[in-house]
């Protein structure tokens, strides 16, 4: 019920972007907040699926259980993989894109941690946004440094990709950083 009501809270105080995935299970929490809601609100979600198959029941569960008709945006889910990611879920990777085409996503994304993945991102016309980790000390970035994660997502939106970036604050790490506590 808390989590139900600090959604809500946040969608009246004027948000209007939900970020989730398939493994937060956060789905039961984000559903009331949505519900009735004339306003435009994107959700995004993702899934680690690898295959077609799964990359379907994944996109229908987040469908079901949040009692939409359409996703903003479906990421594949990939915080941890190389640019390999793109041919070992190449059928997940073909389930959005017919999803995209039926309309039932809006925009095709990856949520990655990898310099690479992103820059390579960039140049795939099957990717709309990618989902980067960024921070100010380069925690948990992989296959580079923050430097050259800026890079890649300096290349990424000139490529015309949508972006957003996950854990500013170093999955809390750098908290007191933002008040000057370090």
């Amino acid at each position: 019920a808390e989590g139900q009501q600090v959604v809500a809270a946040a969608l009246d105080g004027g948000i209007n972007f939900v970020d989730t995935a398939q493994s937060y299970r956060t789905y039961e929490y984000i559903r009331p907040a949505l519900t009735g809601r004339k306003d435009r609100i994107v959700v995004s979600s993702k899934s680690a699926a690898s295959g077609y198959t799964e990359m379907k029941a994944a996109i229908n569960e987040a469908l079901a259980a949040l009692q939409v008709e359409r996703l903003g945006i479906f990421h594949l889910h990939a915080a941890r993989a190389g640019t390999e990611v793109f041919a070992q879920r190449a059928g997940a990777l073909q389930c959005l894109v017919e999803a995209k085409q039926a309309g039932i996503i809006q925009a095709i994304g990856i949520a990655t941690h990898s310099v690479t993945v992103t820059r390579a991102a960039g140049d795939r016309d099957d990717i709309d946004v990618v989902f980067p980790i960024l921070n100010v000390r380069g925690l948990g970035i992989l296959h580079g440094t923050r430097d050259e994660m800026v890079q890649s997502v300096k290349y990424a939106a000139a490529q015309g990709k949508g972006l957003y970036c996950m854990k500013v604050f170093g999955g809390g790490n750098l908290l007191d950083d933002m008040a000057g506590k370090s």
